[in-house]
């Protein structure tokens, strides 16, 4: 009986069979959580590239990239940048507001100006636009551009920009022509400064500030032209009112003594109103406001003097002339007069 031939194939152990297949299944779980984590950076990277891409083209992005830009100095792709952004978005301000910066960088202030008085022609209650061309109107030391920006606009504009909005004073008196002094009061609403001139002048930041009722004494015309300032120094529209004080003009003068013959030492006297100066010659010339001026009584020349007199109001009106014929005969004896 011959010897038997081992078998070619070694038989595995249900242990070892278990272990290949355990590998296998490692091996392959593995490369599935590989290619699941390549897949799931492709598609952070897509989303990032995207994302990228969408913000870089949205309202945002572009005005962020012009701002680099102007920062930079790169003004004409400052300029295509922000006149993209606004045609994106007409409504918001950043745009408006960083093309500006364009023109002030070229020191172009009507041009930065114009950026937004063009919006505004067709977006007349966009609050924020408004706003926008105010804050511009501060940072270009431009404050008296701010009441005629706001002068007649939306009252829903006006609420909404309140902080910078100034209102007028108002005179408690209306303009007109008196015959005595006045007093000329003012007020404002709100915690504000009133400034004020009398000279004819608008009036400015730095103009005398209101603190009484202004008093006009003096005869002639004055215009008293008003602004208010709020606690932001932005001012208002100026308000302006014309007063005129004509006093009535007294009569001649009344001049003592009467006309006559003196032989005693006498004096004249000019009775003066007050409120009047008068003026006087010797000599029967008319007087004018040139000749001397009646300060205290005259002493009566010897012989004949011809003495005239006038009374000029604070406004410079005259009177008619008192006319007083005089002889002084010192060794005559009794004086004789003889009234007008």
């Amino acid at each position: 009986m011959g010897v038997q031939e081992p078998s070619r194939g070694v038989a595995r152990a249900p242990e070892d069979e278990l272990r290949r297949r355990q590998m296998i299944r490692r091996k392959r779980a593995k490369q599935r959580r590989q290619r699941l984590l390549l897949m799931l950076l492709l598609i952070l990277m897509l989303i990032g590239i995207t994302s990228f891409l969408l913000y870089r083209n949205s309202y945002a992005g572009v005005v962020s990239r012009g701002q680099q830009a102007l920062g930079a100095r790169n003004l004409a792709e400052a300029e295509v940048l922000f006149r993209r952004a606004i045609r994106q978005n007409p409504s918001r301000t950043e745009g408006y507001s960083g093309l500006a910066g364009v023109f002030i960088e070229q020191d172009d202030l009507p041009g930065a100006e114009s950026i937004f008085l063009i919006a505004l022609q067709t977006q007349t209650t966009n609050v924020e636009l408004y706003r926008a061309l105010i804050h511009f109107y501060i940072d270009t030391d431009q404050l008296w551009s701010i009441p005629l920006l706001l002068q007649g606009v939306d009252e829903q504009v006006i609420e909404g920009v309140a902080d910078y909005f100034t209102p007028m004073p108002e005179f408690t008196l209306a303009e007109g022509t008196f015959q005595e002094v006045q007093e000329i009061a003012l007020t404002i609403e709100g915690e504000m400064t009133i400034r004020y001139t009398t000279d004819g002048t608008n009036p400015s930041l730095r103009s005398t500030v209101y603190t009484e009722p202004i008093l006009l004494r003096e005869e002639g015309t004055t215009t008293i032209r008003a602004v208010g300032v709020n606690e932001r120094g932005i001012p208002s529209l100026v308000n302006y009112r014309t007063f005129t004080i004509a006093i009535p003009m007294a009569g001649a003068p009344a001049v003592s003594p009467p006309t006559g013959h003196y032989t005693r030492p006498t004096q004249i006297v000019i009775q003066v109103p007050d409120g009047y100066t008068a003026f006087f010659t010797m000599d029967g010339s008319i007087p004018t406001i040139h000749s001397t001026m009646y300060v205290y009584p005259i002493d009566m020349p010897e012989g004949q003097t011809v003495f005239s007199a006038i009374l000029v109001s604070g406004g410079g009106r005259v009177s008619e002339v008192t006319q007083r014929n005089y002889i002084l005969d010192l060794g005559g004896g009794e004086s004789s007069e003889e009234t007008e």
